[in-house]
This record gives C-alpha cells, sequence and structure tokens, in this order.
C-alpha cells in the first residue's frame, strides 16, 4: 500500500466535488443550507409605512403643540381615516400610518387628556417611522447563491412571504458494515464476537453533517457478497461510507468488492494516523469510501474527508477539514511520519485561548478516550514535536 499525502489525497475529492441539484426546502429544516439560486423578496419590507413605536401619528409642521385625538391604529389594524391638520391619531408599533401623517412622537414625549394630546417636542418627518420597503424593496435581493441560510436570516426571508428557499438536496449517505464478528447492540453476544460500533456513530455524524443517512446493514465477509450489496446501495445513493476490511488481510474484501462493483479507485491509504487504509473512490457521480472498522481510524477519516466532502456536495464551494486554532497543554509530536490525530479535551481559559490536552490513552481501538474527548489534536507529519503551550491546530468532534 502506497500512503498518500493527504493534502494530496484531499486534492484528489475536492477535484471532482460538485453540488447537488437544487431541491425547495422549508424554512423550518433549511438551517445551515446553502442556497442554490438568489432570494429575492416578492413584496416591499416592510410592505407599508408603520409606527417603530407606541405614541401618536400626526404632521411634523403641527408640533409641538395640543392636537385633537381622533381615532386609535393598532397592530393588524387599518386607519378610519386620514391625519388633518391639528389632529393625530394614536398608533401602536407596528400600526399602519395614516394617510395626511409623516411622523410618529413617542407616548413619552407626550401627555394625553381626554380628546386631545399635548405634544412636548418638535418632529421630524420620518421620525419613527418604518417607512415601506426599507428594509427590501420588491424584487430586491435578500441573499445570494451560495450564502447560508442562517438563524438570522429566517426572519427576513418568512417576512417576505417565503415558505421554501432553493437549496441544494441534501445527500444521501448509506453506510453498510462488513464483519462475520459484528453484533447488533441490544443482542447476545456469542463467544468471540464483538458489537459493532461503527455504524450507529458514522449515521449520527452523517446526519449531523446535514445528510441523510442510510442503515445498509451488515455484509458477511465475503468479496461476492459485499459486492452484490455495494451494487444496490449504489444506485440509491450519493455517497455510500463501507467501514472495516480495507486493510490488506486475508479477510479485507472491500477494496476488491468496490471495483467488482464499477467504483473507480482515487486513492488507498493515506499518511495519517489513525486512519491509513482508508479508501475513495466513484462510479460516475457516486462516490465510495472505505473506512478502517477501528473507531477512531473511522471517526478521524470521516472528519479529515467524508464531512467536508459532505459540505461541498451541500453547495459550500470551499469547505476543508474544520480546524481551530488551539494551544496545547502537553508536548506533542508526529507518530510514524504520518499526520496524527490525538484524542484531546478542549477548554476555553480566562483569557479565550482554546488549550488541548490529549487524552492518556492514544490509539485506534481506544473507545472509551475517544468519549472522553472533545476533539483532537493535529500534528503535522515532518515537524518537529511541539512543546506545551505551543500553538497547534484541533478538529472539534
Amino acid at each position: 500500500m502506497s500512503l498518500l499525502a493527504p493534502e494530496q489525497a484531499w486534492v484528489r475529492i475536492a477535484e471532482r466535488a460538485h453540488a447537488l441539484p437544487p431541491c425547495a426546502m422549508p424554512l423550518s429544516r433549511a438551517v445551515g443550507r446553502i442556497l442554490s439560486e438568489p432570494v429575492a423578496t416578492r413584496i416591499d419590507l416592510p410592505p407599508f409605512d408603520r409606527s417603530a413605536m407606541d405614541g401618536y401619528a400626526l404632521r411634523a409642521a403641527d408640533t409641538p403643540g395640543r392636537l385633537e385625538v381622533t381615532g386609535e391604529i393598532a397592530a393588524g389594524s387599518m386607519p378610519h381615516g386620514p391625519v388633518w391638520a391639528g389632529t393625530a391619531q394614536r398608533i401602536f408599533t407596528g400600526g399602519p400610518l395614516p394617510k395626511g401623517a409623516d411622523a410618529v412622537v413617542r407616548q413619552e414625549d407626550t401627555e394625553r387628556d381626554g380628546d386631545t394630546v399635548d405634544v412636548r417636542v418638535r418632529a421630524r418627518p420620518g421620525g419613527h417611522v418604518r417607512a415601506r420597503g426599507e428594509d427590501a424593496p420588491g424584487g430586491g435581493p435578500l441573499l445570494d447563491a451560495g450564502d447560508a441560510v442562517t438563524v438570522n436570516a429566517l426572519h427576513v426571508l418568512a417576512s417576505a412571504g417565503l415558505a421554501t428557499v432553493p437549496v441544494h438536496r441534501p445527500a444521501r449517505v448509506g453506510v453498510l458494515l462488513t464483519g462475520d464478528e459484528l453484533v447488533a447492540p441490544g443482542k447476545h453476544l456469542p463467544p468471540g464476537r464483538i458489537y459493532e460500533t461503527s455504524g450507529v456513530t458514522l449515521r449520527a455524524m452523517v446526519e449531523r453533517a446535514g445528510a441523510e443517512a442510510i442503515d445498509l446493514g451488515t455484509a458477511p465477509d465475503t468479496r461476492a457478497r459485499i459486492a452484490n450489496r455495494l451494487q444496490i446501495a449504489l444506485a440509491d445513493v450519493d455517497v455510500l461510507l463501507v467501514a472495516g476490511g480495507v486493510s490488506v488481510g486475508d479477510h479485507d474484501h472491500v477494496k476488491g468488492a468496490l471495483a467488482d462493483a464499477g467504483v473507480e479507485e482515487l486513492f488507498w491509504g493515506v499518511r495519517i494516523k489513525p486512519g491509513k487504509p482508508l479508501f475513495c473512490g466513484h462510479r460516475g457521480e457516486k462516490w465510495a469510501f472505505g473506512l478502517p472498522g477501528n473507531p477512531l481510524s473511522g471517526v478521524v477519516s470521516f472528519l479529515a474527508f467524508v464531512e467536508p466532502l459532505l459540505r461541498r456536495l451541500h453547495g459550500e464551494a470551499g469547505a476543508v477539514e474544520r480546524r481551530l486554532p488551539a494551544r496545547t497543554t502537553a508536548r506533542v509530536e508526529p507518530s510514524d511520519g504520518r499526520r496524527t490525530y490525538l484524542t484531546a479535551r478542549l477548554e476555553t481559559d480566562a483569557k479565550g485561548v482554546l488549550r488541548a490536552t490529549p487524552t492518556a490513552a492514544q490509539g485506534s481501538a481506544m473507545t472509551l478516550a475517544l468519549a472522553r474527548a472533545d476533539g483532537f489534536i493535529v500534528v503535522p507529519d515532518g515537524t518537529p514535536a511541539v512543546r506545551a503551550g505551543g500553538a497547534v491546530d484541533v478538529l472539534r468532534l
């Protein structure tokens, strides 16, 4: 197995990664999605001149002074008539400005006496009025293609009356396990067998990445049976994740089975630890990954390569591995000449600096260390050891 530098492996993925076709996504499910085309408002925002305060709608030229109160306008209601010279109408926040009025005076700057109000300040035209179309005129842009739909953006989208937005459709990701030794959690565990862990973990990570996870079950350790399952799965998914059986042992049939299923290899073997035997290939626009069966290896492979690919499929054109700058609290160094991912606890200190502490146990099969970790310290290959307090990148779980 010839190991490829991780940077080169990612380039091979990025060169072929294209966003999936668009779909209309309800606003309630669109947060975090990337717009496939610009979004414009069909109406003026706001759709009419309205009050920004509780107070009185009036003519600025009549202030200061005592005015006759001729009506009341609440949000959602319509004025009963115009404002004439020497008159005002009681108005509440969001209420439409009546004809003739060009300003609103806050109730704090007035004193009401029966059917009259004493306005103690000089109003300015447009004061405390949200003018029609001041946010965006009808037909005006709200968000551009490539923008993420954020929680902050929901208000303006809903204000424009949009029930759906055009985004790139979520990728369908199939998760297939291999191994005669695997038993589903909750079932009886015979001697010599182990509970499968990769399936539930990978499916959760797929869903967290905004894709649709499809449980393809477990395939027996035979090349023909695995290849048959792969053929069926590739017809129905955008990305296929096969966990286990991707190394060089006598019972590792995944690489051959992927070839039998028509998958063209992009790379097999990456200079990372854990995760060295990672396989990546494609069949047309379909993606296939052979992930190592060891827990940490599969998680690292997913975070470093699969997760950023999914983000590109979802329209994030420049998506790469999600790293954050941090300071290590202990000496760290690469292992075996490979980029090394060390399980670590992450904490932010009083100065706002992210601190990363490697877990005591390290290794591709250390599930308890993984459970206690918040992320990974990424130690580049070919670099000297980083002393405690030194700058490192971390990959947050």
